[in-house]
């Protein structure tokens, strides 16, 4: 008799270098809507991890 777990993880990031826009940004009235839309530009780091893992337990009497 025994045990079996399967796990299944996977993540996606895009990760960018955030640049200081400070020296181009325009004088008072700026929306905070503005200042949060970002498009992905280059360059950037495109992470993509498919991680499976299998873990056994045999069970035998009073051991495992």
């Amino acid at each position: 008799m025994g045990v079996s777990k399967l796990s299944y993880s996977y993540l996606n990031q895009k990760i960018g270098i955030i640049e200081d826009e400070s020296a181009n940004a325009t004088p008072a009235g700026n929306d905070d809507e503005e200042q949060r839309d970002r498009e992905m530009e280059v360059p950037y780091q495109d992470v993509t991890m498919h991680i499976v893992s299998l873990e056994n337990t045999i069970l035998t009497g009073k051991s495992k």
